[in-house]
This record gives structure tokens, C-alpha cells and sequence, in this order.
């Protein structure tokens, strides 16, 4: 999609082609169902911690007590952290501000940060703007099946989804403008139901 979008911007602005208005995401496929990994259980977050460089393991935190992305995780700044009413609060991509709660673990993990400057998560005084390498390498010595950073995002919703039973507290907490986005999550709960019946009247 990216290239797409950089060929029909050349070609109106540079080539004299006339382009029709389209959304460029209009063109993105659904995302398959098996796609949506996600870790089991704290088990697994916890060996993956244990084998992650100090620096990314508040930033796995934060990533899984919100479900944030991790662009708006590395971004976070200190004012957006609202320590009395317990919520981090930023600007969602329709423009308006989100809020998402601040969990006690959360906030316990935040107030042992150093304030270096204006970004919450820093190294060495600086703002962190990459974990791929850490984050690829915690794996590497942990041995666990490789899963790309945004399946915390996934495993908060999946988590939320088995505790609450409540699509609409998972769309809200992930920040889905529209709940058909949410329901991707449906059938991982729909399909452990079924499992769960089946193991139980299955004799």
C-alpha cells in the first residue's frame, strides 16, 4: 500500500496524470484470523521479560497493561501520563484525544523511570525510538516461538475479551473508532468455548 500510495502521489503531482480520490486504506485486506497471535499466559510474558534487555521491559509492560501500539508507546511523554486520575491520555489517529487506564502495576512501573527529558522511555538519557533488535534478541535467548511486537496488543484484547466477555470494553480500551474491528477477537473466546463443551460432554 505504501508503494501505491507513493506512485499515485508522483503521478499527480509530478507526471500530470489524472488520479482519482480514493482512501489508500480502502485497498488494505482484512487481516486472517490466524494471524492474531498473542501470548498465552503470564508464564510466557514472564520468561520473555527475564530475557529481555532492562531497557524494553517497560516498554512490554506498558504495551501489555494498555494495548497500545508501540509507536504510541515510544512517543508517550510525560504530560501525557495523568498520575491523578490514573489514565494515560494522547491524541487518537480521528484527532481526538484517548484516554486509557493506568493500571497499579502500570503506574508502579512508570514511577521507578528516570525523567530525563520530555519522552517517558529513554536510554542512556535519550529518547528509545527502536526496539526491533532487543526485542528480536529477548527471543533469541528465551527460546520462545517468535511473535512481532503488536501481538501484545493482540494478547490485551484477547485477555480483556476472556475476563470481561465484553467487546465493548475491548473497543474502547484498544481505541477502535468502529467495533467490527473489535470482533476479530470474537472467536478466539467462541472457540475455547467450544473446546471447553466439547471436553466436557465429549465422554
Amino acid at each position: 500500500m505504501c508503494l501505491l500510495s507513493a506512485i499515485c502521489t508522483r503521478a499527480k503531482n509530478y507526471w500530470d496524470c489524472r488520479v482519482p480520490d480514493f482512501k489508500i486504506l480502502s485497498f488494505r485486506q482484512k487481516e486472517p484470523k490466524e494471524n492474531i497471535k498473542y501470548f498465552r499466559d503470564w508464564n510466557e510474558i514472564q520468561t520473555l521479560l527475564e530475557y529481555s534487555a532492562p531497557h524494553i521491559r517497560p516498554i512490554i509492560l506498558t504495551a501489555l497493561y494498555t494495548g497500545l501500539r508501540r509507536g504510541r508507546i515510544l512517543s508517550l511523554t510525560w504530560d501525557q501520563v495523568d498520575w491523578d486520575n490514573n489514565q494515560i491520555i494522547y491524541m487518537g489517529k480521528d484527532g481526538q484525544p484517548h484516554s486509557v487506564p493506568m493500571v497499579k502495576p502500570l503506574r508502579e512501573e512508570l514511577e521507578k523511570l528516570p525523567r530525563d527529558n520530555m519522552y517517558v522511555f529513554t536510554y542512556g538519557g535519550h529518547r528509545i525510538l527502536d526496539i526491533k533488535s532487543a526485542w528480536k534478541s529477548a527471543f533469541e535467548r528465551s527460546k520462545l516461538p517468535y511473535r512481532n511486537f503488536h501481538a501484545l496488543r493482540h494478547t490485551t484484547a484477547t485477555w480483556l475479551l476472556r475476563q470481561t466477555g465484553n467487546l465493548k470494553i475491548v473497543q474502547t480500551v484498544l481505541g477502535h473508532h468502529n467495533i467490527s474491528v473489535t470482533t476479530k477477537y470474537a472467536h478466539l473466546v467462541n472457540n475455547e468455548s467450544q473446546e471447553a463443551l466439547n471436553s466436557l460432554f465429549n465422554r
